[in-house]
């Protein structure tokens, strides 16, 4: 039987042909996927599509899986020739981009309902098709059967992480956070209550999962930006005790590990920001704060979502307090001088002298931040 984990994909038109494309389409550079050695992956592919779609065909490793199980089911009885004849059909084999015109054709796919079905798993039939093309050819030539005998007589333990995953690249990472924080704080607290990461990754599938100390998170991909956290049980565990927690960024489908770095909780700190359900905010006083003003549309401090960095500087603060800013109550982020969080976008396209409180929704209560001056641009 398939693990489901296996096919982690996106049904939504756009998620699932983003996700589809980065499982079946090569990196755009030689170091996105490291090179396998020659002489134990030199499979042959001759579909008589075209030498391109061959050579896109051999790009596809760790696909076999998906394709087998295609065959097994509504590709049941089809041969080589006639599934490179409907592939032919569906791809131009003589695109002067292959895996763009896979892309294309995905898409298709998807907007039309084109899909298939592997265990409950909704995916492109182009990609069922392709990676069922590729099990066909390599099977349809006999001088692949060494090779294939290769490869699984020279594993590659010195490759792989302990949870069955190769460490490898699946896309490149700029910067990520936040990276550490004391025990029993929460930070980046979101509207859930979970405590949110951050990572800027060019090109993450739109399957990508991260990974935190050896589970696999929630994750939401757009664009550049990923993000995640800590949820449940697992935040509980991981803010009460300190230690280094491994973070990577997998890719289920191909089975490929990314180390992205560790997460650090730290044994509280003498001194820390006080906090408590006994403080109350008329106990507090506020010191200085930023960005102070900005202009219509322009986000300073500017966070990987695009939203506007906002730190305070703070004597005290009660658990559950948020930032309030008109009728919308942001989630706060604790520190050691006080708190941070972010405005959205949104709230910076009109002009105006805009009051923060911060509040405790539970009593009431209000203390004045400041005055953030959004002005019309020069």
């Amino acid at each position: 039987m398939i693990n489901r984990r296996q096919f982690v994909i996106g049904g939504a038109a756009a998620g699932g042909a983003a996700a589809i494309t980065y499982t079946l389409v090569p990196g755009d550079s030689a170091d996105t996927v490291p090179a396998p050695a020659p002489e134990a992956t030199a499979l042959r592919i001759d579909t008589g599509i075209s030498p391109a779609m061959d050579e896109f065909l051999l790009s596809l490793e760790h696909t076999d899986t998906l394709g087998r199980a295609w065959l097994a089911g509504d590709g049941s009885g089809i041969g080589l020739a006639q599934l490179a004849s409907t592939v032919a059909q569906r791809i131009d084999g003589s695109a002067a981009d292959i895996a763009a015109a896979t892309a294309t054709r995905i898409q298709q796919d998807f907007a039309q309902g084109t899909l298939c079905d592997i265990e409950g798993w909704q995916l492109s039939l182009t990609e069922c098709q392709l990676a069922a093309l590729r099990v066909l050819a390599i099977e349809a030539n006999p001088a692949n059967r060494a090779v294939l005998a290769a490869n699984e007589a020279t594993p590659e333990a010195a490759a792989n992480s302990p949870d069955g995953y190769t460490v490898g690249t699946i896309a490149p990472l700029q910067n990520w956070g936040p990276k550490k924080t004391a025990k029993g704080l929460a930070f980046n607290v979101q509207s859930d209550g979970h405590c949110g990461l951050w990572f800027q990754i060019a090109g993450a599938p739109a399957h990508a999962k991260i990974m935190i100390d050896g589970e696999i998170a929630r994750t939401t991909i757009k664009g550049k930006v990923v993000t995640s956290g800590l949820f449940g049980k697992q935040k509980d565990h991981i803010l009460s005790t300190p230690g280094t927690y491994e973070i990577a960024l997998i890719d289920p489908i191909r089975k490929v590990k990314q180390p992205i770095g560790e997460f650090l909780v730290e044994e509280s700190p003498a001194g820390q920001l006080p906090g408590g359900e006994s403080i109350q905010l008329s106990d507090c006083t506020v010191g200085k704060w930023g960005p102070q003003k900005t202009q219509v549309g322009v986000a300073l401090n500017e966070q990987p979502d695009g939203a506007m960095g906002v730190w305070v500087y703070i004597s005290c603060l009660p658990h559950g307090a948020r930032l309030r800013i008109g009728e919308d109550d942001l989630p706060i982020t604790r520190t050691k001088f006080g708190f941070t969080t972010a405005i959205p976008k949104p709230l910076l396209e009109a002009p105006q002298n805009m009051p923060l409180h911060l509040v405790t929704p539970g009593d009431g209560q209000e203390l004045a931040i400041g005055n953030l001056l959004i002005e019309e641009p020069e």
